[in-house]
């Protein structure tokens, strides 16, 4: 494996590992943490263990199957990276918009922001917009329980 591709894979089982992290049994987390973010070799990571190194291979190699399965099925790396994108577009936009309007497009810009580094949204931030929250079946859909259409 050459330096680049090397370095491709700790990115990407860094990133899932931020994601999907608290869902793998701790013992495999912490052999991914110390291998791929403390920079640890196998020797080390086998001596600290009391385990051969092709233990501790299988063991990350196992770890980092099951991260990639929890993105296959939930896709939450892809979507980090697609609301990125869309971040970026926007501010491209909205440097285009004339300024009596930045005030609003800035407080969708945090928002999305705030989407795509995973913080929660507080509910405060849809007040300000205008595109209002969604609507459930019994709030002000027309036809739903309780209206009279």
């Amino acid at each position: 494996m050459d330096e680049e591709e090397r370095l491709r894979r700790k990115v990407e089982v860094g990133e899932l590992l931020d994601i999907y992290g608290e869902l793998l049994p701790p013992r495999t987390r912490e052999l991914l943490v110390r291998y791929y973010e403390d920079d640890l070799s196998l020797a080390e990571l086998a001596a600290e263990a009391g385990r051969t190194r092709q233990s501790v291979h299988e063991h990350l190699r196992r770890g980092e199957a099951r991260l990639r399965a929890f993105e296959d099925v939930l896709g939450l790396r892809k979507k980090r990276e697609r609301l990125h994108a869309l971040r970026a577009a926007f501010a491209r936009l909205l440097a285009q918009v004339p300024p009596p309007y930045h005030g609003e497009g800035q407080s969708l810009l945090e928002e999305l922001r705030r989407l795509a580094e995973g913080d929660d949204v507080p509910r405060e931030a849809h007040k300000t917009s205008r595109v209002p929250p969604p609507v459930g079946p019994r709030e002000g859909a027309r036809g739903s329980v309780g209206e009279k259409g």
